[in-house]
Protein backbone atom coordinates (compact mmCIF):
# COMPACT_ATOMS: atom_id res chain seq x y z
CA UNK A 1 0.00 0.00 0.00
CA UNK A 2 1.28 3.46 -1.07
CA UNK A 3 1.82 5.93 1.81
CA UNK A 4 -1.36 8.09 0.82
CA UNK A 5 -3.29 5.38 0.74
CA UNK A 6 -1.98 3.97 4.03
CA UNK A 7 -2.91 7.88 5.40
CA UNK A 8 -6.18 7.48 3.79
CA UNK A 9 -6.90 4.56 5.69
CA UNK A 10 -5.85 6.45 8.95
CA UNK A 11 -7.97 9.26 8.30
CA UNK A 12 -11.02 6.54 7.66
CA UNK A 13 -10.44 4.89 11.08
CA UNK A 14 -10.16 8.00 12.84
CA UNK A 15 -13.79 8.98 10.91
CA UNK A 16 -14.57 5.36 12.50
CA UNK A 17 -13.64 6.23 15.83
CA UNK A 18 -15.68 9.23 15.91
CA UNK A 19 -18.84 7.41 14.89
CA UNK A 20 -18.47 4.62 16.78
CA UNK A 21 -16.24 5.12 19.99
CA UNK A 22 -13.70 2.43 20.94
CA UNK A 23 -14.22 -0.38 23.38
CA UNK A 24 -11.77 -2.13 25.51
CA UNK A 25 -10.53 -4.89 23.58
CA UNK A 26 -10.06 -6.82 27.05
CA UNK A 27 -13.58 -5.66 29.29
CA UNK A 28 -15.46 -3.72 26.42
CA UNK A 29 -15.57 -0.59 28.36
CA UNK A 30 -16.70 2.20 26.14
CA UNK A 31 -13.78 5.28 25.37
CA UNK A 32 -10.31 3.59 24.42
CA UNK A 33 -8.76 0.60 22.97
CA UNK A 34 -7.51 -0.25 26.50
CA UNK A 35 -8.56 0.67 29.32
CA UNK A 36 -6.49 1.99 32.14
CA UNK A 37 -7.88 -0.92 34.54
CA UNK A 38 -6.83 -2.98 31.92
CA UNK A 39 -3.60 -1.72 30.89
CA UNK A 40 -2.46 -3.24 34.56
CA UNK A 41 -2.98 -6.54 34.07
CA UNK A 42 -0.81 -6.41 31.08
CA UNK A 43 1.63 -9.38 32.16
CA UNK A 44 5.70 -8.15 30.68
CA UNK A 45 7.91 -11.20 29.51
CA UNK A 46 10.13 -9.80 31.83
CA UNK A 47 12.59 -12.37 34.18
CA UNK A 48 15.39 -14.55 33.30
CA UNK A 49 15.77 -14.94 29.40
CA UNK A 50 17.76 -16.30 26.76
CA UNK A 51 19.07 -12.82 25.00
CA UNK A 52 18.58 -14.42 21.49
CA UNK A 53 15.41 -15.33 21.52
CA UNK A 54 14.05 -14.04 24.53
CA UNK A 55 12.56 -17.85 26.18
CA UNK A 56 12.94 -18.29 29.37
CA UNK A 57 16.23 -19.43 30.17
CA UNK A 58 19.22 -18.41 32.19
CA UNK A 59 21.68 -17.04 29.55
CA UNK A 60 22.04 -17.96 26.06
CA UNK A 61 19.50 -21.36 25.65
CA UNK A 62 20.60 -24.76 24.64
CA UNK A 63 18.37 -24.02 21.13
CA UNK A 64 20.26 -20.54 20.19
CA UNK A 65 23.81 -22.39 21.87
CA UNK A 66 23.21 -25.03 18.99
CA UNK A 67 22.07 -22.87 16.35
CA UNK A 68 22.46 -19.24 16.52
CA UNK A 69 19.50 -17.92 14.67
CA UNK A 70 20.94 -14.77 12.02
CA UNK A 71 18.62 -12.17 14.53
CA UNK A 72 21.09 -10.66 16.49
CA UNK A 73 18.74 -10.22 19.27
CA UNK A 74 14.81 -10.76 19.52
CA UNK A 75 12.70 -8.59 23.04
CA UNK A 76 9.10 -9.42 22.98
CA UNK A 77 6.96 -6.58 25.51
CA UNK A 78 4.56 -9.04 26.63
CA UNK A 79 3.66 -12.62 27.36
CA UNK A 80 0.92 -13.78 24.07
CA UNK A 81 -1.87 -14.34 26.84
CA UNK A 82 -4.58 -12.27 28.75
CA UNK A 83 -5.08 -8.82 27.68
CA UNK A 84 -2.07 -8.37 25.90
CA UNK A 85 -3.22 -11.33 23.76
CA UNK A 86 -7.09 -9.66 23.39
CA UNK A 87 -5.05 -6.28 22.09
CA UNK A 88 -3.65 -8.30 18.97
CA UNK A 89 -6.42 -10.17 18.32
CA UNK A 90 -8.25 -6.98 17.98
CA UNK A 91 -5.72 -5.27 15.58
CA UNK A 92 -4.94 -8.10 13.77
CA UNK A 93 -8.18 -10.08 13.23
CA UNK A 94 -10.85 -7.04 14.40
CA UNK A 95 -10.19 -4.96 12.12
CA UNK A 96 -8.86 -1.81 14.69
CA UNK A 97 -5.56 -0.37 13.96
CA UNK A 98 -5.58 1.58 17.61
CA UNK A 99 -5.08 -0.88 19.24
CA UNK A 100 -1.35 -1.09 18.01
CA UNK A 101 -0.78 2.36 19.79
CA UNK A 102 -1.35 0.97 23.28
CA UNK A 103 0.86 -2.43 23.04
CA UNK A 104 3.70 0.03 22.00
CA UNK A 105 3.14 2.77 24.48
CA UNK A 106 2.67 0.31 27.29
CA UNK A 107 5.94 -1.05 26.53
CA UNK A 108 7.47 1.71 26.36
CA UNK A 109 10.02 1.43 23.89
CA UNK A 110 11.93 -0.10 26.03
CA UNK A 111 14.77 -2.90 24.96
CA UNK A 112 15.90 -1.51 21.72
CA UNK A 113 19.37 -1.18 21.05
CA UNK A 114 20.42 2.39 20.02
CA UNK A 115 22.08 1.82 16.72
CA UNK A 116 18.60 0.59 14.81
CA UNK A 117 18.42 2.67 11.53
CA UNK A 118 15.36 1.81 10.39
CA UNK A 119 12.04 -0.55 11.23
CA UNK A 120 10.95 -3.15 8.84
CA UNK A 121 7.58 -4.74 9.36
CA UNK A 122 7.00 -8.42 8.55
CA UNK A 123 5.18 -8.29 5.40
CA UNK A 124 1.67 -10.12 4.44
CA UNK A 125 0.98 -10.94 0.78
CA UNK A 126 -1.29 -9.06 -0.45
CA UNK A 127 -4.75 -10.97 -0.87
CA UNK A 128 -3.98 -11.09 2.91
CA UNK A 129 -3.95 -7.61 3.38
CA UNK A 130 -7.11 -6.61 1.69
CA UNK A 131 -8.68 -9.09 3.37
CA UNK A 132 -8.05 -8.05 6.90
CA UNK A 133 -7.68 -4.51 5.84
CA UNK A 134 -4.21 -3.42 6.19
CA UNK A 135 -0.79 -5.18 8.12
CA UNK A 136 -0.72 -5.53 11.59
CA UNK A 137 3.15 -5.58 11.88
CA UNK A 138 2.84 -2.28 9.76
CA UNK A 139 0.54 -0.90 12.17
CA UNK A 140 2.84 -1.57 14.96
CA UNK A 141 6.15 -0.86 13.27
CA UNK A 142 4.28 2.99 12.74
CA UNK A 143 3.14 3.39 16.39
CA UNK A 144 7.14 2.54 17.53
CA UNK A 145 8.32 4.92 14.91
CA UNK A 146 6.25 7.20 16.18
CA UNK A 147 7.50 6.90 19.98
CA UNK A 148 11.30 6.44 19.30
CA UNK A 149 11.71 8.21 16.06
CA UNK A 150 13.02 5.52 13.98
CA UNK A 151 12.03 5.58 10.38
CA UNK A 152 9.71 2.90 9.11
CA UNK A 153 10.18 1.29 6.11
CA UNK A 154 7.48 -0.40 4.80
CA UNK A 155 8.54 -1.99 1.69
CA UNK A 156 12.01 -3.16 2.82
CA UNK A 157 10.37 -6.28 2.45
CA UNK A 158 8.46 -8.17 0.71
CA UNK A 159 6.19 -11.51 0.97
CA UNK A 160 6.43 -13.92 -1.69
CA UNK A 161 3.30 -16.42 -3.01
CA UNK A 162 0.74 -17.80 -0.96
CA UNK A 163 0.95 -20.23 1.64
CA UNK A 164 -1.87 -22.37 2.98
CA UNK A 165 -3.61 -22.14 6.64
CA UNK A 166 -2.32 -25.18 7.47
CA UNK A 167 1.06 -25.35 6.58
CA UNK A 168 1.28 -21.60 7.92
CA UNK A 169 -0.40 -22.85 11.32
CA UNK A 170 2.01 -25.57 11.54
CA UNK A 171 3.36 -25.99 15.80
CA UNK A 172 6.46 -27.99 14.36
CA UNK A 173 9.23 -25.98 14.47
CA UNK A 174 11.02 -28.06 11.71
CA UNK A 175 7.73 -27.64 9.59
CA UNK A 176 7.42 -24.09 9.99
CA UNK A 177 10.82 -23.95 9.00
CA UNK A 178 10.17 -25.42 6.27
CA UNK A 179 7.45 -23.40 4.86
CA UNK A 180 8.69 -20.41 5.54
CA UNK A 181 12.00 -20.80 3.80
CA UNK A 182 12.61 -18.43 0.86
CA UNK A 183 9.59 -16.44 1.90
CA UNK A 184 10.48 -13.19 1.55
CA UNK A 185 12.40 -10.94 -0.88
CA UNK A 186 14.16 -7.58 -0.47
CA UNK A 187 12.98 -5.76 -3.92
CA UNK A 188 15.50 -3.17 -3.55
CA UNK A 189 18.57 -3.71 -2.01
CA UNK A 190 19.48 -0.60 -1.33
CA UNK A 191 17.40 0.22 0.83
CA UNK A 192 18.86 -1.70 3.67
CA UNK A 193 22.64 -2.24 2.67
CA UNK A 194 24.80 -1.39 5.71
CA UNK A 195 21.68 -0.43 7.57
CA UNK A 196 20.96 -2.36 11.23
CA UNK A 197 17.11 -3.15 10.86
CA UNK A 198 14.23 -3.96 13.43
CA UNK A 199 12.13 -6.30 12.73
CA UNK A 200 8.46 -5.64 13.94
CA UNK A 201 5.68 -8.09 14.67
CA UNK A 202 2.64 -9.06 16.76
CA UNK A 203 3.94 -12.26 18.35
CA UNK A 204 6.84 -14.46 18.79
CA UNK A 205 6.15 -18.29 18.99
CA UNK A 206 8.28 -19.99 16.83
CA UNK A 207 10.72 -17.49 15.38
CA UNK A 208 10.41 -19.30 12.06
CA UNK A 209 9.19 -16.47 10.40
CA UNK A 210 11.23 -13.51 11.78
CA UNK A 211 14.63 -15.69 11.12
CA UNK A 212 13.59 -16.10 7.72
CA UNK A 213 12.95 -12.58 7.17
CA UNK A 214 16.29 -11.51 9.05
CA UNK A 215 17.80 -13.86 6.97
CA UNK A 216 17.01 -12.31 3.83
CA UNK A 217 17.90 -9.24 5.07
CA UNK A 218 21.43 -9.94 5.64
CA UNK A 219 21.68 -11.72 2.38
CA UNK A 220 20.86 -8.40 0.82
CA UNK A 221 23.09 -6.63 2.97
CA UNK A 222 21.91 -5.72 5.80
CA UNK A 223 24.62 -4.95 8.69
CA UNK A 224 22.51 -6.70 11.54
CA UNK A 225 19.03 -7.48 12.29
CA UNK A 226 17.32 -7.17 15.57
CA UNK A 227 13.24 -7.88 16.07
CA UNK A 228 10.78 -6.65 18.11
CA UNK A 229 7.33 -8.11 18.80
CA UNK A 230 4.82 -6.48 20.76
CA UNK A 231 4.15 -10.38 22.48
CA UNK A 232 6.22 -13.85 23.42
CA UNK A 233 4.25 -16.92 23.33
CA UNK A 234 6.00 -19.72 25.62
CA UNK A 235 6.36 -22.88 23.75
CA UNK A 236 5.44 -25.72 26.28
CA UNK A 237 6.96 -29.38 25.69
Amino acid sequence: MSRWRSRLAQLGALALDLALPPTCASCGAVGLVLCDRCSRRLQRADGLRCPRCWLRSEGLCRACLDAPPPLRQLRSAFLYEGVARELVLTLKYRGVPAAAVPLVEQAGGRQLRGDVDLLAPIPMTAWRRRARGGNHAEHLARALSDRTGIPLDAQALERRGRRSKQQARSANLRERRANMRDAFRAPEPQRIAGRTVLLVDDVATTMATLESAAATLLAAGAAAVDAWTATREELRD
